[in-house]
């Protein structure tokens, strides 16, 4: 699998895993639930994206089968994301901004052309 090749600033690196670990624990993830509560309902538990390490290879072991994919999941409660992120630790974790009629469709859907299907409602 090729990786892009990123340039870093002096002094700077990517994060080893052990170190995203020690991020991750000492993130309040109730911040995040904060945030996401201030947002319009179809936002208060959005679909998160979750990156195990494409762009440096760094991931544990037992996730390589994963390495450049985004991995999508919905969750009941921010307990539950700081479970999954202290899983996988990973490289990014992102939210989608898209609107859905049902966003538990999208979670395992393959074709990630969004705009063109029916559950998709907007930005």
């Amino acid at each position: 699998m090729a990786r892009l090749r990123h340039c870093y600033p002096v002094n700077h690196r990517p994060a080893k895993v052990f170190e995203r670990r020690k991020y991750y624990e000492s993130l309040d993830f109730n911040k995040i639930a904060e945030w996401f509560s201030s947002k319009p309902d179809s936002l208060k538990k959005p679909i998160f994206h979750l990156d195990p390490g494409y762009e440096t290879g760094y991931c544990r072991k037992k996730y390589r089968d994963k390495l450049g994919k985004l991995l999508y999941f919905d969750i009941k409660d921010y307990n539950e994301l700081k479970e999954m992120v202290l899983e996988y630790l990973p490289e990014d974790l992102y939210y989608d901004r898209n609107l859905y009629g049902d966003p538990s469709k999208c979670v395992d859907c393959e074709d990630r052309n969004c705009k063109s299907c029916e559950n998709f409602l907007g930005q």
